[in-house]
Protein backbone atom coordinates (compact mmCIF):
# COMPACT_ATOMS: atom_id res chain seq x y z
CA UNK A 1 0.00 0.00 0.00
CA UNK A 2 1.47 3.58 -0.85
CA UNK A 3 1.58 6.46 1.87
CA UNK A 4 1.26 9.72 0.89
CA UNK A 5 2.20 12.82 3.04
CA UNK A 6 0.71 15.36 2.87
CA UNK A 7 3.24 18.57 4.19
CA UNK A 8 1.22 21.89 4.92
CA UNK A 9 3.36 24.81 5.93
CA UNK A 10 1.78 26.71 8.51
CA UNK A 11 1.29 30.08 9.46
CA UNK A 12 -1.48 32.38 10.70
CA UNK A 13 -3.76 29.53 10.14
CA UNK A 14 -5.50 28.45 14.21
CA UNK A 15 -8.54 29.06 12.79
CA UNK A 16 -8.13 27.29 9.35
CA UNK A 17 -6.16 24.05 10.20
CA UNK A 18 -9.35 22.54 11.80
CA UNK A 19 -11.16 22.51 8.40
CA UNK A 20 -8.58 21.49 6.57
CA UNK A 21 -7.98 18.66 8.37
CA UNK A 22 -11.70 17.57 8.38
CA UNK A 23 -11.56 18.09 4.63
CA UNK A 24 -8.72 15.82 4.13
CA UNK A 25 -9.91 13.16 6.70
CA UNK A 26 -13.15 13.11 4.46
CA UNK A 27 -10.65 12.89 1.44
CA UNK A 28 -9.10 10.23 2.40
CA UNK A 29 -11.98 8.03 3.62
CA UNK A 30 -12.49 7.39 0.14
CA UNK A 31 -9.22 6.87 -0.67
CA UNK A 32 -8.65 3.28 0.90
CA UNK A 33 -6.18 2.20 -1.63
CA UNK A 34 -3.92 4.78 0.45
CA UNK A 35 -2.15 4.47 3.85
CA UNK A 36 -1.82 8.85 4.72
CA UNK A 37 0.40 11.12 7.20
CA UNK A 38 -0.21 15.15 7.57
CA UNK A 39 2.55 16.71 8.13
CA UNK A 40 2.29 20.24 9.62
CA UNK A 41 4.71 22.70 9.95
CA UNK A 42 4.55 25.63 12.73
CA UNK A 43 6.82 28.71 10.89
CA UNK A 44 6.29 30.41 14.43
CA UNK A 45 3.62 31.50 14.23
CA UNK A 46 2.71 34.36 16.16
CA UNK A 47 -0.85 33.24 16.96
CA UNK A 48 -1.85 30.17 18.48
CA UNK A 49 -1.54 27.59 15.12
CA UNK A 50 0.32 25.34 17.39
CA UNK A 51 -2.01 25.02 19.70
CA UNK A 52 -3.95 23.54 16.89
CA UNK A 53 -1.62 21.51 15.74
CA UNK A 54 -1.13 20.09 19.01
CA UNK A 55 -4.50 19.26 19.71
CA UNK A 56 -4.55 17.71 16.03
CA UNK A 57 -2.00 15.58 16.67
CA UNK A 58 -3.50 14.45 19.84
CA UNK A 59 -6.50 13.39 18.13
CA UNK A 60 -4.94 11.81 14.86
CA UNK A 61 -2.63 9.25 14.68
CA UNK A 62 -2.10 10.62 11.05
CA UNK A 63 -0.88 13.92 12.27
CA UNK A 64 2.81 14.90 13.16
CA UNK A 65 3.92 18.33 13.67
CA UNK A 66 7.08 20.37 13.57
CA UNK A 67 7.51 23.27 15.76
CA UNK A 68 10.44 25.96 13.76
CA UNK A 69 12.71 28.02 15.85
CA UNK A 70 12.30 30.85 14.21
CA UNK A 71 9.99 32.25 11.25
CA UNK A 72 11.69 31.12 7.92
CA UNK A 73 9.14 31.04 5.12
CA UNK A 74 7.07 28.72 3.36
CA UNK A 75 10.17 27.18 1.44
CA UNK A 76 11.59 26.71 4.52
CA UNK A 77 8.94 25.40 6.08
CA UNK A 78 8.27 23.18 2.90
CA UNK A 79 11.82 21.86 2.96
CA UNK A 80 11.23 20.79 6.99
CA UNK A 81 8.23 18.74 6.01
CA UNK A 82 9.79 16.76 3.46
CA UNK A 83 12.84 15.48 5.67
CA UNK A 84 10.39 14.50 8.35
CA UNK A 85 7.64 13.01 5.83
CA UNK A 86 7.93 9.28 5.03
CA UNK A 87 5.54 8.62 2.46
CA UNK A 88 6.04 7.43 -1.21
CA UNK A 89 3.94 10.64 -2.67
CA UNK A 90 4.35 14.37 -1.28
CA UNK A 91 1.38 16.25 -1.86
CA UNK A 92 1.86 19.85 -0.99
CA UNK A 93 -1.43 21.62 0.33
CA UNK A 94 -2.09 25.60 1.86
CA UNK A 95 -3.28 26.09 5.34
CA UNK A 96 -5.95 28.08 4.53
CA UNK A 97 -7.99 26.00 2.08
CA UNK A 98 -6.87 26.89 -1.29
CA UNK A 99 -5.51 24.30 -2.32
CA UNK A 100 -8.87 22.01 -1.44
CA UNK A 101 -8.22 18.53 -0.16
CA UNK A 102 -10.70 16.82 -1.93
CA UNK A 103 -8.52 17.54 -5.01
CA UNK A 104 -6.03 15.27 -4.57
CA UNK A 105 -7.71 11.90 -5.98
CA UNK A 106 -6.96 14.20 -9.56
CA UNK A 107 -2.96 14.40 -8.55
CA UNK A 108 -2.73 10.64 -7.50
CA UNK A 109 -4.47 9.29 -10.63
CA UNK A 110 -1.91 11.38 -12.93
CA UNK A 111 0.96 10.09 -10.31
CA UNK A 112 -0.27 6.30 -11.15
CA UNK A 113 0.02 6.99 -15.24
CA UNK A 114 3.61 7.33 -14.78
CA UNK A 115 4.21 10.83 -14.27
CA UNK A 116 7.02 11.79 -11.89
CA UNK A 117 5.59 15.48 -10.61
CA UNK A 118 1.73 16.86 -11.50
CA UNK A 119 0.65 20.12 -10.53
CA UNK A 120 -2.34 21.72 -10.24
CA UNK A 121 -3.69 25.06 -11.45
CA UNK A 122 -6.64 27.45 -10.63
CA UNK A 123 -8.99 28.94 -12.57
CA UNK A 124 -9.63 31.68 -9.41
CA UNK A 125 -7.18 32.66 -6.87
CA UNK A 126 -8.78 34.03 -3.70
CA UNK A 127 -5.65 36.39 -2.67
CA UNK A 128 -4.17 40.08 -3.10
CA UNK A 129 -3.09 41.04 -5.87
CA UNK A 130 0.85 41.18 -4.75
CA UNK A 131 0.52 37.57 -4.56
CA UNK A 132 -0.61 36.99 -8.73
CA UNK A 133 2.52 39.22 -9.32
CA UNK A 134 4.92 36.61 -6.91
CA UNK A 135 3.23 33.87 -8.89
CA UNK A 136 3.91 35.04 -12.46
CA UNK A 137 7.58 35.72 -10.83
CA UNK A 138 7.74 32.45 -10.19
CA UNK A 139 6.38 31.23 -13.45
CA UNK A 140 9.14 33.46 -15.11
CA UNK A 141 12.04 31.91 -12.70
CA UNK A 142 10.84 28.41 -13.88
CA UNK A 143 11.33 29.11 -17.32
CA UNK A 144 14.41 30.66 -16.32
CA UNK A 145 16.03 28.09 -14.10
CA UNK A 146 14.13 25.08 -14.90
CA UNK A 147 13.68 25.50 -18.66
CA UNK A 148 9.78 25.16 -18.94
CA UNK A 149 8.54 26.65 -22.63
CA UNK A 150 7.60 30.10 -21.99
CA UNK A 151 4.45 29.44 -23.81
CA UNK A 152 3.16 26.76 -22.12
CA UNK A 153 -0.19 27.93 -20.28
CA UNK A 154 -3.45 26.59 -19.13
CA UNK A 155 -6.52 25.64 -21.43
CA UNK A 156 -9.32 27.55 -20.26
CA UNK A 157 -12.36 25.69 -18.43
CA UNK A 158 -14.00 23.15 -21.23
CA UNK A 159 -11.10 22.61 -22.55
CA UNK A 160 -7.82 20.07 -22.89
CA UNK A 161 -7.20 18.71 -19.60
CA UNK A 162 -3.80 18.76 -20.61
CA UNK A 163 -1.82 22.52 -21.95
CA UNK A 164 -0.68 24.10 -24.42
CA UNK A 165 2.04 24.74 -26.61
CA UNK A 166 3.44 24.58 -29.73
CA UNK A 167 1.08 26.49 -31.37
CA UNK A 168 -2.17 24.06 -31.51
CA UNK A 169 -0.52 20.77 -29.89
CA UNK A 170 -0.24 20.05 -26.52
CA UNK A 171 2.30 19.35 -24.06
CA UNK A 172 3.17 17.64 -20.61
CA UNK A 173 6.36 17.20 -18.67
CA UNK A 174 7.62 13.33 -19.43
CA UNK A 175 11.04 11.67 -18.71
CA UNK A 176 12.15 12.67 -21.79
CA UNK A 177 11.26 16.19 -22.35
CA UNK A 178 8.01 18.55 -22.40
CA UNK A 179 6.08 16.52 -25.27
CA UNK A 180 3.53 18.01 -27.39
CA UNK A 181 0.97 15.40 -26.93
CA UNK A 182 -0.46 12.68 -24.97
CA UNK A 183 1.59 10.14 -23.52
CA UNK A 184 0.22 7.71 -25.83
CA UNK A 185 0.81 9.76 -29.14
CA UNK A 186 3.79 9.16 -31.04
CA UNK A 187 7.47 10.39 -30.02
CA UNK A 188 7.37 12.12 -33.57
CA UNK A 189 5.11 14.87 -31.75
CA UNK A 190 7.84 15.51 -29.31
CA UNK A 191 8.44 19.14 -29.69
CA UNK A 192 10.42 20.35 -26.75
CA UNK A 193 13.07 18.40 -24.65
CA UNK A 194 13.71 19.89 -21.22
CA UNK A 195 17.25 20.88 -20.18
CA UNK A 196 19.59 18.17 -19.94
CA UNK A 197 18.20 16.38 -22.05
CA UNK A 198 19.28 17.47 -25.35
CA UNK A 199 19.27 14.09 -26.89
CA UNK A 200 15.79 13.77 -27.90
CA UNK A 201 15.58 15.37 -31.56
CA UNK A 202 13.22 18.44 -31.31
CA UNK A 203 11.48 17.97 -34.64
CA UNK A 204 7.94 19.81 -34.83
CA UNK A 205 5.84 17.77 -36.89
CA UNK A 206 2.47 18.73 -38.58
CA UNK A 207 0.71 15.03 -36.92
CA UNK A 208 1.16 16.74 -33.92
Amino acid sequence: MQKISFVIPCYRSEHTLAAVHEELTATMQTLTQYDYEVVLINDCSPDDTIGTIRRLVAADAHVQGVDLAKNFGQHAALMAGFHQCTGDIIVCLDDDGQTPANEVGKLLNKINEGYDVVYASYDNKRQAGWRNLGSWVNSKMTEVMLGKPPELATLPPGGSSWTKCCGTSIATPTSSGWCCAPPSALPMCRCITAPGRRDAPATPSASC
